[in-house]
């Protein structure tokens, strides 16, 4: 199918809308209209099915000449829907944003099929609660390097959406050992050693619900691993209307 971008605009003054944690709405920064993503999604959902019809009736360009076939391996090509910017993503980024007009742009192509995840778990800070609560971490920590703290690398915060595939498992197991116990105590002369010798036998099972395991090669397994559990009952119904204002990454 093709892939077609997306940019969710605020249907009172098609500012870009991009997804609050705080409130759990799409809200423009324009006219401070919010909506549900439910709401965006089905206004939407018609726009994105003639998009896609275009796309399919459009001829394919031709291949760019100017990259090799190794510089384009892996990298995508698209044009922003707000300014016709070329946008330059590699193949598994689903959500970004234009780095001339600035507007949130989700690659709606990307989540077909087997890649469209069944749950998400919304954004519940956004950036600037994030960076507060980075500096508060920051506090007091004397041996820090300056590039840390400085405020430009504190401005490149970004959220990321990471793919999570979570598994559900019983284990059981089982294990004989032999075993001894001493005792040594004094009589007389002589120096008594009691042995014992035992047969050890454990067994058991145990049963593991929603065990995470990243879907990324981009993502370090350390760095996720250090910010679970995730707070499971915030699971929402996946759409793309979570996806403006964040990055976001299908499973490679």
């Amino acid at each position: 199918m093709a892939t077609q971008l997306t940019n969710y605009q605020c249907p009172a003054c098609t500012g870009p809308l991009h997804f609050d944690g705080a409130s759990g709405k799409l809200v423009c920064d324009f006219c401070g209209s919010s909506y549900d993503t439910a709401e965006i999604e089905a206004l939407y959902a018609e726009k994105e099915a003639a998009a896609e019809t275009a796309a399919q009736n459009k001829q394919a360009p031709p291949p760019d000449s100017v990259w090799s076939e190794n510089e384009a391996a892996g990298l995508r090509s698209y044009s922003c829907p707000s300014c016709g910017a070329e946008l330059i993503c590699d193949e598994t980024t689903a959500a970004t944003s234009c780095p001339y007009c600035g507007n949130p742009t989700v690659i709606a192509g990307q989540f077909s099929g087997m890649q469209r995840p069944e749950l998400v778990l919304p954004f519940v800070l956004d950036k600037n609660a994030a960076k507060a609560a980075l500096k508060k971490y920051y506090r007091g920590k004397r041996f820090l390097p300056n590039a840390f703290s400085s405020q430009n690398h504190i401005e490149e915060i970004k959220g990321v959406y990471v793919p999570f595939w979570l598994f559900d498992a019983n284990a059981s197991g089982s294990g004989l050992y032999e075993a001894t116990t001493s005792s040594s105590h004094r009589n007389g002369d002589y120096v008594i050693t009691t042995t014992k010798h035992y047969d050890v036998r454990r067994a058991g099972t145990t049963q593991f619900m929603g065990v995470p395991v990243d879907g990324s090669t981009k993502m370090p397994n350390g760095h996720m691993d250090a910010i679970e559990p995730y707070d499971y009952r915030a699971f929402q119904p996946f759409s793309t209307a979570y996806l403006p204002g964040y990055m976001a990454d299908k499973y490679d």
